[in-house]
């Protein structure tokens, strides 16, 4: 679970329907229970690194992502697999541009978190 209070909001953009895409980070970086990782944690804490996610605030709207973009979400959400358009833009998406076929969509309301 992600604590809200160590995230601060550095953009965010508001879209027709309602949904906002916001760009956050991490206030501070701690804890771990192992201890590369906890090396490697201070080593970042150090430069002045700071760890940076899309959050993506839903109210009764949706939002297609690509699959493997996500990390974490909560709220009433639904997401199902979809070409994204029809069978046709799939296919013409995945030969021009390299992505995938499908797309998930998430609907409802709640927050979304991408890697």
């Amino acid at each position: 679970m992600i604590d809200q209070h160590n995230l601060e909001v550095i953009d965010s953009s508001q879209a027709i329907d309602g949904a906002t895409v916001e760009i956050v980070q991490f206030s501070n970086l701690s804890g771990s229970a192992d201890v590369r990782t906890a090396e490697n944690l201070y080593y970042v804490r150090q430069s002045g690194m700071r760890l940076k996610m899309v959050r993506i605030v839903l109210q009764n709207s949706h939002v297609r992502v690509e699959p493997g973009a996500l990390y974490y979400m909560k709220g009433r959400l639904q997401m199902k697999a979809s070409t994204g358009g029809g069978i046709l833009k799939g296919l013409s998406r995945k030969v021009l541009s390299g992505e995938t076929f499908f797309v998930n969509e998430i609907h409802g309301t709640g927050e979304i978190y991408l890697e």
